[in-house]
């Protein structure tokens, strides 16, 4: 595609879908400077990315009454997570990542869960209904965890993902959530409209991160239902590598 500038000609090659944008800038100025003709036509690459996450294992609780020494909290089996290989086919533009997408997903290794012998009454953590735990918030020393020291947590398994402020994750870019405060990593949640603005949920899963696994109800979303969380994080990538997990919530209410 040629476009005529003053006494210069400008040679384009794009798919024509971007070449509208080109020619309604030098149909609507005809002052327009090259940089500005050639600045969306920065080289676009792809790479092929391949990736190893854990698969992590899930809490198994067999009744004591079955067993021969009616033993309680018991463990029979450690828990061990599996490994997934993922590739994915990633766009950069000016070494910037702009977009990925799933190619394949191999599992390398299962996970083994953990099986735990208790008492009639405790229930499996796949339930998501409450069980007798032990209080983390009593052991933290992170400010929410002192927040709700007080309170008996309701232990949960959610199906958790992950976003970022950007237009493909919330169809807005101002990182505003949806209780009026700005988004924060490490901190947000976003839940269904059962766990109210406010909620104090632990999860385990990131007890290594920077808020040791703390964070409070803050934002909501279309797709997040009850039995769902989203987390929200700095950078699209992080959501993306993240991806979708069943992850036990320690949910303070």
């Amino acid at each position: 595609m040629l476009i005529f500038c003053g006494n210069k000609v400008i040679t384009i090659t794009k798919p024509l879908e971007d070449g509208d944008t080109v020619i309604k800038l030098a149909e609507e100025n005809n002052e327009v400077h090259i940089e500005q003709l050639l600045g969306d036509y920065s080289t676009i690459v792809e790479k092929i990315i391949t990736e190893q996450v854990e698969i992590p294992f899930e809490t198994i609780t067999k009744d004591a009454e079955s067993s021969i020494d009616g033993a309680t909290n018991k463990v029979i089996t450690q828990g061990e997570n599996g490994l997934k290989e993922i590739t994915y086919k990633a766009k950069f533009r000016n070494d910037v990542e702009i977009e990925r997408t799933v190619l394949e997903e191999k599992i390398i290794k299962e996970p083994v869960n953990k099986v735990v012998q208790v008492n009639k009454n405790v229930v499996t953590s796949r339930s998501s209904v409450e069980r007798t735990i032990n209080n983390p918030a009593t052991t933290s020393t992170n400010s929410l965890a002192k927040q709700v020291q007080s309170k008996t947590p309701q232990v949960k398994t959610f199906n958790t993902s992950a976003y970022c402020s950007c237009s493909k994750c919330c169809g807005k870019s101002s990182g505003m959530t949806s209780s009026g405060v700005q988004a924060t990593s490490w901190y947000t949640l976003a839940a269904g409209s059962g766990y109210p603005i406010g909620t104090v949920i632990y999860i385990p899963y990131f007890k290594d991160k920077p808020n040791g696994g703390w964070f409070v109800v803050q934002d909501r979303g279309g797709s997040i239902k009850d039995n769902k969380l989203d987390v929200y994080m700095g950078t699209h990538s992080q959501a993306i590598q993240f991806g979708r997990k069943s992850l036990e919530c320690y949910v303070y209410m």
